[in-house]
């Protein structure tokens, strides 16, 4: 009965003539819905009335518009209510793209697009169906419906693009995920104008008649779902947006007041309330047995607040309990990947942050830059331990290599999903010698961020510092060094591994560095350790003591460059040139050219500073002016005139190369005088009038003035830089082939 009704359906229609202009596109939804009809005779005569609905428009129109909108509105409403299969799906792009292959080039790429855009959605519908009404999992119901609406915002279907987003952030919500559910409003929110345009669409209980109205409903709940989630850095942006608006354009100075209010809370919790650190985790879904969204593909996972692995792990397991869990170490093979069943490997991983330019250089609260550290993220790493070949028990540091992992997700964390899929994957493995001077590296960042934390704020807990104390110098004493020295700062090592003596040298920097460091917090530790912990302390400076005494083979005499006292200098660093002596210090510091075996220190830093002073003293003729090139003119040279009056050039600019072109106020310098030669038969004569030397008091002063404002405009950023940064974006292929062996130089002593 029902494939002789759909001859006849079919038979009309073509009846019509030109009349069937008339009936398009509404009578697309009524023949979608008898295709839809689980009949595969039935499905073959009816589909192709499409292939003619869109002819007619064609001819027409010049496009098919009309019936593309409405095959797409009306087959989320019929796939959604239970209609529809794969088969349907299937049948669907067979049949019509035989009908367009003949057609002309144009027509045929239109229509092969049109087919290929419902196919695609008839999957992800049907993909959503599945798990929306067969499926307990809200993760996967949650991974389906962003499908659906970035399938939406593709092809700009912005009503259809509405209604998946408002469906989002209610599963956010009925789990609690409130950052999630604040980030999917903000992706409607964004797409509207602070203006009184009227809205392109409103559901649920967002409903309003201009895009100002709908906006400013989106913002206050989005505000509340970031308080609700603490973050109240991302509720600040929006209640700064908000308040902008009812200040300068709706003058709604009731409302200003309330969100100002409401603000001034969030700063104040900010640094008040105590927040979990976010905990990122890699999940992998290997093998057929998965859904397609998530076969054989790589995820990061951000964690509920204070959910660790082993929480993480049996919450993961719980959704897929047929599922086998791999460990870290296991190979994935194909025979796994292609297997009918399902396999989890589930490991941690850690976040790389956004550098965030507007904190260098400044002293801030933990509270502050903590949040930075663990959110607006995209960067993820971890490593695995590896030995290659014979493994020495006594000490594993010779051969153990570290395989270590970068992950980079398309979109940030926190998002409108709890997680994302891995589009970048690195590997790269590195040396035992390389691992130890990362560790150390790592180490040395740390202890250092501990110490400075407790000098801005000094009613901090000390038992953190107690602790990491006593971890780093109990392991130093007990081993820790000590293994470093027997694997790889011996002369055999050197010469058995010549390429890693920069390495070498790198890891003896960090070492020497470490030592000043605990020094420094040993210092801050005894200043304001309590009565109970006196004991603890006496007992890590016995410890530091033979540390430091461990650790003093690998310190040299620094190489300073000093002022030669019968030489004048302009001390400012505008001023000009000086007379300079190398000569030896007696203040311990660590070199990069520290040698194994310490022979070569008194040919080195002896004989030849030695004859350098001498010859400076005997025959250098007296020295002349010190003449400044103007900020706009060129090279600084020796001028003609000692009163001669001149405009200083910053040192920083002489030492980096910099020349600026000259202006026409610029004071052209002389040219350069040759230096006199002493001769061995005829002495050079000394002038009777000795030029006059700079003032002293008066260049002491504008050093330090210009000092200060220096230092003042380099100190960071205006404050208008804006709280989230730009994801991190994975190297180029051609840029990852192999790293340099070359350590970076580690940082000057101030």
């Amino acid at each position: 009965m029902r494939m002789i009704i759909g001859l006849k359906i079919s038979q009309m229609w073509h009846l019509l003539g030109d009349h069937k202009t008339f009936f398009i596109p509404g009578l697309v939804g009524p023949f979608l819905e008898m295709t839809l009809i689980p009949h595969s005779e039935l499905r073959r005569a009816t589909i192709p009335l499409f292939f003619d609905m869109i002819q007619c428009e064609y001819a027409i129109k010049g496009n098919f518009m009309s019936v593309e909108s409405e095959m797409i509105s009306k087959l989320d409403v019929l796939v959604e209510g239970g209609k529809g299969d794969t088969q349907y799906k299937e049948l669907f792009y067979e049949i019509l793209s035989e009908l367009f292959n003949p057609l002309p080039p144009q027509r045929k790429e239109d229509g092969i697009r049109f087919v290929g855009l419902v196919t695609k959605l008839m999957e992800r519908l049907l993909d959503y169906r599945t798990v929306v009404f067969g499926d307990d999992n809200i993760d996967n119901r949650m991974s389906c419906t962003v499908n659906v609406l970035t399938f939406y915002k593709e092809i700009k279907k912005e009503e259809m693009y509405d209604r998946y987003v408002y469906k989002l952030c209610d599963l956010h919500l009925s789990v609690e995920n409130y950052n999630e559910a604040a980030f999917t409003l903000l992706k409607r929110a964004d797409d509207l104008e602070w203006t009184d345009d009227s809205v392109f669409s409103s559901q649920g209980k967002y409903r309003a008649s201009t895009q100002r109205q709908l906006k400013e409903m989106l913002y206050k709940d989005i505000i509340d779902y970031f308080d609700k989630g603490k973050c109240w850095e991302y509720a600040i942006k929006r209640c700064k947006e908000l308040a902008a608006q009812y200040e300068e354009h709706t003058f709604d100075f009731i409302q200003l007041s309330q969100i100002l209010v409401k603000q001034a809370r969030f700063y104040d919790n900010i640094i008040k309330v105590v927040r979990g650190d976010p905990e990122y985790y890699k999940v992998a879904f290997y093998g057929f047995g998965f859904p397609t969204f998530l076969r054989n593909k790589i995820f990061v996972y951000r964690g509920k607040e204070y959910e660790k692995i082993g929480e993480f792990v049996v919450r993961i397991q719980s959704q897929y309990p047929s599922a086998q869990l791999l460990k870290m170490k296991d190979v994935i093979t194909n025979e796994i990947k292609h297997s009918n069943q399902q396999f989890l490997q589930i490991n941690k991983v850690d976040p790389v942050p956004v550098e965030m330019r507007k904190f260098q250089r400044k002293n801030i609260l933990e509270q502050i830059t903590k949040f930075y550290e663990g959110n607006n993220v995209n960067h993820f790493q971890f490593s695995r331990v590896v030995h290659k070949g014979e493994v020495n028990k006594d000490n594993e540091f010779s051969t153990m290599w570290v395989e270590k992992t970068r992950m980079y997700t398309k979109f940030t964390f926190p998002g409108i999903l709890c997680w994302f899929e891995a589009f970048s994957i690195e590997m790269e493995e590195i040396s035992p010698i390389r691992n130890a001077v990362d560790f150390m590296d790592s180490a040395n960042k740390l202890l250092r961020s501990l110490i400075g934390r407790h000098k801005v704020d000094p009613n901090l807990n000390i038992n953190p510092l107690s602790m990491k104390l006593n971890g780093i110098i109990d392991a130093a004493v007990m081993g820790g060094i000590k293994n470093y020295e027997e694997a790889f700062l011996t002369p055999k090592y050197i010469r058995n591994n010549p390429d890693d003596e920069a390495h070498v040298e790198k890891l003896k920097d960090l070492i020497v560095e470490q030592v000043d460091i605990l020094e420094e917090g040993m210092s801050l530790h005894g200043n304001r350790v309590s009565a109970d912990l006196k004991p603890l302390h006496e007992n890590l400076e016995k410890r530091y003591k033979e540390l430091k005494a461990k650790t003093a083979p690998f310190k040299k005499a620094r190489v300073s460059v000093t002022t030669n006292p019968r030489t004048p200098v302009d001390t400012s660093p505008f001023g000009g040139r000086s007379m300079t002596t190398v000569r030896r210090s007696d203040k311990p510091v660590f070199s990069a050219r520290d040698s194994l075996d310490q022979m070569n220190t008194k040919s080195t830093y002896g004989g030849w500073t030695d004859s350098i002073t001498s010859k400076n003293n005997e025959n250098s003729p007296p020295p002349l002016p010190i003449k400044s090139m103007t900020m706009s003119g060129g090279m600084a040279g020796r001028g003609r005139s000692p009163r001669r009056k001149t405009t200083e050039v910053p040192m920083s600019h002489r030492e980096e190369g910099f020349m600026s072109p000259a202006s026409p106020s610029s004071e052209i310098a002389p040219a350069k005088p040759p230096r006199p030669q002493p001769q061995p038969h005829h002495p050079v004569a000394q002038p009777h009038h000795p030029p006059v030397l700079p003032q002293k008091s008066s260049t002491k002063s504008k050093s330090a003035d210009v000092h200060q404002r220096s230092s003042t405009e380099s100190s960071g950023s205006d404050g208008t830089e804006q709280v989230e940064q730009s994801p991190a974006i994975p190297p180029r292929a051609s840029m990852m082939a192999k790293q340099k062996d070359s350590p970076p130089v580690p940082p000057k002593n101030r």
